[in-house]
């Protein structure tokens, strides 16, 4: 028997050996990739790097969100790049050095997750290799890369690879939550509470995300038979909470400000976003719709589809929280053309192939 324990803890020990230096690896190319970036300094006018670096100084000199400056990307970007900054030096250097390395983190964790999902035995062990080596080969060719692999591991003028990074944290946190055998109520008040937060992620992400998890949570609650009417509203009270809570916090009682400055003033100024007048974008009729739909939804949908197929026939928790990254990356805005939608169909594929 005492014997059996020893193989069995030295077995445990091992393998956490092994997936610490798998993550201690993707930390340090993360580090050497970022610092690789923040010698050169910015100067293109474009460059969202100078967007970055502002609301980093502003909440380094002590100014709140919606009292003081209005993020211009969400505030959950701005706070998860504020420790980075810190750390590295609390200059525009080290705003550059923040953003690139957390896209290189994301990177890792967006193929471990997917990996991780779809894994049919030891999926931390196949999510961590995964996201390890794709890392490390990906980067060991960098810059020689197709352009849109290069778009994904650049922030770009938007950090839209750490904007929709979102899905893949809340889902990887829920699955967690889900597994730790908690009470009922306190595993659905959890969620609800992931669901509120991830509110203030983003403007794109934030809002379709909150709103799957909460979806997802009374569907998971019916799929095991302990939907009620009280846990459902267990989860929205705690989202809705949650989302006052965590907004009230994060601009010091100013969140009505913020949210009248995203959802009203921006949204007045949004025409330099869309395309040109063009035969490409100009949308006249029902087909000229669908064509645009099919270009930018059309493989992606397919994979949503299949993936919807499998889970009617298997409800694996793996598989519904795979759809609901899927769900709200399209929710986000994505296409076939952006690799944040990209990286999630080609990785679906090719475990599913």
């Amino acid at each position: 028997m005492m014997k059996h324990f020893s193989l069995t803890k030295k077995f445990i020990n091992s393998k956490s050996l092994f997936i610490l230096s798998f993550l201690m690896i993707d930390l340090c190319v993360a580090v050497v990739f970022g610092l690789n970036h923040s010698i050169d300094i910015p100067t293109f006018h474009l460059d969202g790097a100078y967007q970055t670096a502002s609301g980093l100084y502003r909440l380094a000199d002590g100014q709140w969100p919606g009292r003081d400056f209005y993020p211009y990307l969400g505030i959950g970007l701005i706070y998860l790049h504020y420790p980075f900054f810190l750390l590295a030096g609390n200059d525009l250097a080290a705003s550059v050095f923040a953003s690139h390395f957390l896209v290189a983190c994301s990177y890792a964790f967006i193929i471990g997750t997917i990996s991780f999902f779809l894994a049919r035995s030891n999926h931390l062990i196949t999510g961590v290799c995964f996201s390890t080596v794709t890392l490390v080969i990906t980067l060991w060719y960098y810059p020689n890369l197709p352009n849109l692999l290069i778009e994904r591991l650049l922030p770009g003028n938007s950090l839209r690879p750490l904007r929709s990074l979102l899905p893949y944290i809340t889902t990887a946190i829920i699955y967690f939550i889900l597994r730790a055998r908690l009470r009922l109520s306190t595993s659905y008040s959890l969620i609800g509470i992931v669901a509120g937060l991830c509110f203030l992620w983003s403007n794109d992400y934030g809002i379709p995300t909150s709103a799957l998890i909460i979806v997802f949570a009374i569907y998971w609650a019916y799929q095991t038979k302990t939907l009620t009417l009280a846990l459902a509203t267990l989860i929205v009270i705690s989202a809705l909470l949650a989302a006052i809570a965590g907004l009230c916090v994060a601009t010091k009682g100013h969140g009505i400000d913020l949210l009248k400055y995203n959802f009203f003033d921006v949204g007045s100024d949004q025409f330099w976003y869309f395309a040109p007048w063009s035969a490409e974008t100009r949308i006249l009729t029902f087909g000229d719709l669908w064509n645009k739909l099919a270009q930018d939804f059309g493989s992606w949908s397919l994979v949503l589809l299949v993936l919807a197929t499998t889970i009617f026939f298997r409800p694996k928790l793996e598989y519904v929280l795979l759809l609901v990254i899927g769900l709200a990356l399209a929710g986000g805005g994505g296409g076939n053309r952006w690799w944040p939608p990209r990286s999630w169909l080609f990785t679906v594929i090719l475990f599913l192939v």
